[in-house]
């Protein structure tokens, strides 16, 4: 009970109802909420180097995390062309099999299972994927891989045992399947990569809920003609990106921390070793600037966490031979998809003109910019 300072007696108070009426506060709240969320539990990094503490890992998230809100096209660049090494990986270790059965004369355990979508009606030829068979090579195992999953000692630490001076090289799915015959690879089950990924499925619960509220709300007042903010439309573009890069990374192991120990064959020696430090790969970065990539720089430990491989098609042009990687073109397509999205507020109500037009001229260069 309540009572007024004239000494009147007040009405109880119980429930009170929110306004019907939304709030800016709230619109902004909710907004940075929802990015916050989707820029965060779709990060899916790559294995880090044995020597990274828990602040070097936890820095670099929340670096990938701040690129994703600035650049939410370039994750979702990334993240399709990696599902693209990935089928590329299983490929190359299906070829790498089939040679090593032909010199050895013998059956290898290794089969390359495809997913699904990619095998011509596998309900029919009874072809599946067993997340518990340990000789079979899936869309997991090739993530896994180029991640970093896999890593190989020196022939000299096993020597005389001075792990700390020979680090562990991480070696991507295209070396593992070069090196085939030098390597003893363990065997993994797809579901014992599923269990060293500590995906965190509570920020992805809430994420999911977030855009859902999101989506139901634009689609709610659109079917009854009311506005909604260039706000919540800037946040649905973060919405959507999130929700393909998570598709594109479906199969992608999140939060491992430590890779599988592989060891050299017995014919392997120093050289051979020596080889697999090689970095053949390029950075998105590089890629983005026409910076080709050096195949003999010094290995840093770990692969980046934008790693691509090395790939530079020659196309003539008016100008000469122009070298462009592949995943400019899937950056360039990506990102006028992700700009054209704000031209849905072209029309909409804005304070003055000036904004308007500032919106408006922003929203085309965002749509152009990369073409």
């Amino acid at each position: 009970m309540a009572t007024s300072v004239e000494g009147l007696q007040a009405d109880s108070v119980g429930w009170q109802s929110n306004p019907n009426r939304r709030g800016t506060m709230a619109i902004i709240q909710s907004s940075i909420f929802t990015i916050l969320a989707c820029t965060w539990s779709i990060q899916h990094l790559n294995v880090p180097s044995q020597n990274d503490g828990f602040w070097t890992k936890l820095l670099r998230r929340c670096k990938w995390t701040l690129l994703t809100i600035l650049l939410p096209e370039f994750l979702m660049a990334h993240a399709v062309f990696e599902l693209t090494m990935g089928l590329s990986t299983m490929r190359a270790m299906q070829t790498a099999v089939i040679l090593s059965n032909d010199r050895e004369g013998a059956a290898n355990n290794i089969r390359v299972v495809y997913p699904w979508w990619r095998r011509k009606f596998p309900w029919w030829r009874g072809e599946k994927v067993d997340a518990d068979n340990k000789h079979q090579w899936t869309l997991t195992h090739s993530y896994y891989a180029n991640m970093g999953g896999f890593c190989v000692e020196s022939p000299q630490s096993s020597v005389d045992g001075r792990k700390e001076d020979q680090p562990c090289i991480a070696l991507t799915g295209r070396q593992i399947a070069r090196y085939w015959k030098h390597i003893d690879l363990p065997l993994l089950s797809e579901r014992a990569i599923s269990d060293k990924s500590k995906a965190d499925f509570f920020t992805k619960a809430i994420a999911t809920v977030q855009i859902a509220s999101l989506l139901l709300s634009i689609i709610v007042r659109t079917a009854r003609g009311l506005d909604f903010s260039q706000l919540e439309l800037i946040t649905l573009a973060f919405a959507a990106c999130g929700v393909f890069t998570y598709v594109a990374r479906w199969y992608k192991p999140q939060n491992v921390d430590t890779a599988t120990t592989v060891n050299l064959r017995a014919e392997a020696d120093l050289e051979q070793f020596e080889k697999m430090k090689a970095q053949e790969y390029d950075r998105f970065w590089q890629a983005v600037r026409h910076v080709p990539g050096d195949s003999e720089r010094i290995y840093e430990g770990r692969i980046p966490n934008d790693y691509l491989p090395q790939y530079l098609p020659e196309y003539k042009t008016l100008a000469g031979i122009l070298q462009v990687h592949p995943a400019l073109f899937a950056l360039t397509i990506i990102s006028v998809v992700v700009g054209s999205l704000h031209l849905i507020a072209w029309n909409f109500q804005f304070p003055t003109r000036v904004e308007q037009i500032t919106w408006r001229t922003a929203a085309l260069i965002t749509a152009t910019e990369k073409s």
